[in-house]
């Protein structure tokens, strides 16, 4: 039959031979099947790609003004989502890190100061630790944030200490504060900033 020719012309035979006389098993016919399957779907797809871009050029060279203007909107377009979607990017990572701060901050010694960009260095490998293009976008577009949000909290004190020749600044948060966040953390009130950016973020895991 005319529907068994492309079968038996995969096995080497000639198309008046009958498919259904041969004692091929299941499988094999199963591969057959499959790879028949695959060349057609690779063949569509190809004869679709061809049309596409031959459509695409046709247009393009005979409305040539409409073509540009298409694609300065596609262009624009595409460029305020990117916008959007990195405005949004540094927002959710900003949460979570002032989160990280300050649990970090009510965590350490009562009479010590945390130096700024050890703690930046600290949340960023936490956080990135298998990502260092993803740190590196948090240590240039969110710690700044960070720090000036920090800066405008009272409840945190700021002082510039010098560390191994190299002035630093240094935040402390206040006793009132650190013991309140402290207990609120015990019992569950928050969730750790590295935890909850590395289940948000799916670039933790890519490059």
């Amino acid at each position: 039959p005319a529907t068994n020719i492309g079968i038996i012309g995969v096995m080497g035979l000639g198309s008046a031979v009958p498919l259904a006389e041969l004692p091929i098993p299941f499988t094999c016919m199963l591969r057959i099947g499959t790879w028949e399957l695959i060349v057609s779907l690779l063949s569509c797809s190809f004869t679709f790609a061809w049309n596409t871009a031959k459509s695409t050029l046709f247009f393009a060279i005979h409305y040539p003004f409409v073509s540009f203007a298409l694609l300065s909107v596609a262009s624009i377009a595409n460029l305020f989502r990117k916008r959007r979607q990195r405005r949004d990017k540094i927002k959710d990572y900003l949460n979570i890190t002032l989160n990280e701060v300050y649990d970090r901050l009510a965590e350490y010694e009562d009479n010590d100061s945390y130096p700024n960009i050890h703690l930046r260095d600290d949340i960023g490998r936490d956080m990135f630790h298998l990502n260092t293009r993803e740190r590196f976008f948090f240590y240039d577009h969110v710690w700044p944030l960070v720090v000036r949000d920090v800066n405008s909290d009272n409840r945190v004190k700021k002082a510039l200490k010098e560390v191994d020749g190299k002035k630093m600044l240094h935040w402390q948060m206040d006793g009132q504060t650190k013991r309140s966040r402290k207990g609120r953390r015990s019992r569950g009130g928050f969730a750790s900033g590295v935890e909850s950016v590395q289940s948000k973020s799916p670039t933790q895991r890519e490059s």
